[in-house]
């Protein structure tokens, strides 16, 4: 099992389950979920955690809100953003990076694919945060 919080914030039910099934096939065992932007920024101060997976059109508060907030209020801890929207303007990606996103995947979500980003993005992650000896010399 992932010693990792895995944060699911989006307002499609559905989704969210998709997502989790995703993340408890690659061994992700502390899954939290959010309906909007407002709550993620509570679960995300109250749970900390390692990997965000965050939709842009919400109720309340958007992703980009999200990540204008923890681009002004950055999080205490190593946190990665993965943008999961049906947006796909050049500029929305670009926006979504600038503000600290570290990947933009586009709905509609297919498991297979989806998975394989996901894994490689817990990877990815977890390289950053534990980076070895030899990545400083």
């Amino acid at each position: 099992m992932l010693n990792m919080k895995l944060l699911i914030v989006d307002d499609e039910a559905t989704t969210r389950t998709l997502v989790k099934r995703v993340a408890v096939s690659l061994d992700v065992e502390d899954i939290i979920e959010a309906n909007d932007g407002k709550e993620a920024l509570e679960k995300i101060a109250q749970f900390q955690p390692d990997i965000v997976v965050l939709d842009w059109n919400m109720p309340v508060m958007d992703g980009k809100g999200v990540l204008e907030n923890l681009k002004l209020n950055p999080p205490a801890h190593t946190m990665s953003v993965m943008m999961l929207t049906i947006r796909t303007e050049k500029e929305n990606i670009q926006q979504a990076l600038q503000l600290g996103a570290t990947d933009y995947v586009v709905k509609p979500i297919q498991p297979m694919p989806f998975k394989v980003r996901l894994e490689k993005f817990i990877k990815a992650h977890t390289d950053r945060a534990n980076p070895s000896l030899f990545d400083k010399y």
